[in-house]
Order: C-alpha cells, then sequence, then structure tokens
C-alpha cells in the first residue's frame, strides 16, 4: 500500500514562518520611513516651487498641507503633519525692492 502525504509538515511551516518573520524584520523599518520621506519631500518641492516665478502666487494663497505663519515680510510654512512642525518648513520673503527676486531660506527638515 501506498501512503499519501498531504499537506506541510511541522518543520516545513516552521522554516516558512521564519522567512516571512525575517521579511517582516527588514520590511516594517522601511514603511515607517516613508512617512518622513514624504514630509521632506513636500518640504523640498514647496521650496523649488517658492524659488520659481510661481513662488509669488503661492505666497498669497496658501499652500494645502501646510500650516502657513507670518512676520515681518515673511511667510513660513510648515508641514502640518510633522511631530516637530516648526523644524520641518521653509521660510518665503519677498523682495524688498521693486521687481526683484524673492528670498526663500534652506528648508529645515530636522523635525520632519
Amino acid at each position: 500500500m501506498h501512503k499519501h502525504h498531504q499537506g506541510f509538515g511541522l518543520i516545513e511551516l516552521a522554516v516558512i514562518i521564519a522567512i516571512l518573520a525575517m521579511l517582516a524584520g527588514f520590511a516594517i523599518p522601511r514603511f515607517g520611513e516613508l512617512d518622513r520621506n514624504a514630509r521632506i519631500s513636500a518640504v523640498m518641492a514647496l521650496s523649488g516651487n517658492l524659488r520659481s516665478d510661481a513662488g509669488s502666487s503661492l505666497a498669497t494663497r496658501g499652500v494645502a498641507g501646510f500650516t502657513e505663519s507670518l512676520t515681518a515680510g515673511s511667510i513660513t510654512y510648515s508641514k502640518t503633519d510633522a511631530p516637530a512642525p516648526a523644524n520641518c518648513s521653509v521660510t518665503y520673503t519677498s523682495s524688498t525692492k521693486r521687481g526683484g527676486p524673492p528670498s526663500v531660506a534652506t528648508p529645515v527638515t530636522l523635525g520632519c
């Protein structure tokens, strides 16, 4: 008589679970960084947009996903969903000379 084996044995299942656990150990930290990287990219993109010709219109109509704060001719855009919004921001300062270029500070991404 022939004996038929059905399904996987205990050792095979344990090996598969161990492999899946190792893969999860590598994948979970990478997914945690995606949120932070997205916030940094948003701040950097806003900085580039503010430096372009479209910056003056962005500065007057606001930007989704950012909180604006006005101080003496400057607008600071802070990312709304950042753990430390004050440290995930970019500052736009309009030109003091007529027709002169605006100033955009280096983006702060320490708190993203």
